[in-house]
Order: structure tokens, then sequence, then C-alpha cells
């Protein structure tokens, strides 16, 4: 009987933290046209915590093409294109970049802009926002931010 409440235990133990893992559909930002997906290159932006009744602030650097040029995913643009993201995120801006990447083109708040980008290579930021715990006292959520980096062709 103890073996059978115990293999109990440990499958309800099982089910509840595979049932807490699902947070959304995806974990992570993921950029998808009709033929093909890709996860952008992730670069710490800016966060704002709350801790000993103080909120606290850092700022990161946010996206910039690494020495490797290589890893930088590459997406066509082929008029159909989406950006999904993990629950708690929303997303803040797109930048449509040169192939130096020294000027921002194009920038909008959707993904909507990609529909004026004319043919060629680009770099493409995309601004997300995650949201995190609520400070009831301060009525604010903790929250970090993060840009997505990936290359765009458009044919």
């Amino acid at each position: 009987m103890k073996r059978i409440v115990c293999l109990f235990l440990v499958l309800i133990c099982v089910l509840f933290v595979s049932c807490g893992k699902e947070k959304s559909k995806v974990d992570t930002v993921i950029i998808s046209n009709v033929l093909e997906e890709i996860e952008p290159l992730e670069f710490f932006s800016w966060s704002s915590s709350y801790e000993n009744g103080q909120w606290y602030s850092a700022d990161g650097y946010g996206a910039r093409l690494p020495e490797d040029i290589s890893s930088v995913p590459v997406i066509t643009y082929n008029e159909w294109i989406t950006i999904d993201l993990p629950d708690k995120a929303e997303r803040r801006g797109v930048s449509v970049y040169n192939m130096s990447f020294d000027k921002a083109v194009y920038t909008g708040e959707d993904m909507m802009i990609l529909d004026e980008v004319p043919k060629g290579e680009w770099y493409v930021s995309i601004s997300v926002r995650y949201i995190g715990k609520y400070i009831l006292f301060e009525n604010e959520h903790e929250a970090s931010g993060y840009q997505y980096l990936f290359k765009l062709i458009v044919e």
C-alpha cells in the first residue's frame, strides 16, 4: 500500500511540474514566414525590478552586429511574416537597418513596416518588453526589455 501511495504522489508531482512548465506556446521569440521559421539573436536592453522597498534599474547594450555575421539568422520576406512572442511579452517596436547597421531606415510599431522595405538585404531589430511581477503598492510591474536581431531578405 505504501508503494502505491508513493507512486501516486510521484505521478502527481510529475504532472504538476510538467503542467507548470508550459507557460506559452513559445518560450522565445520566433519569426516565421510560410516556408521557414527562425529564432533571432537576443540582446538584453534594460530591466527594472523592485526589491526591499526600492526600484532598481539596469541598462544593457541592445541589438548589435556580432563579430561572426554568419551567426545572424536569416529569413526571406515573401509578403507574409509573423512574430510569435512568449506569454507576458509585448512588441514595442520594429527597426529596419541598412547592411552596415549604422542607420535605422524604417521604424514602426509592428511588422507592417516590412511592406515598405524595398528589395535587398536588411537587418531587423524587434524590441520586446517582458512584464514581470506586479508590485501592488507601487501599482507597477517589474519589467525587462530585449532586442531581437535577424537578417531579412526581400526579393
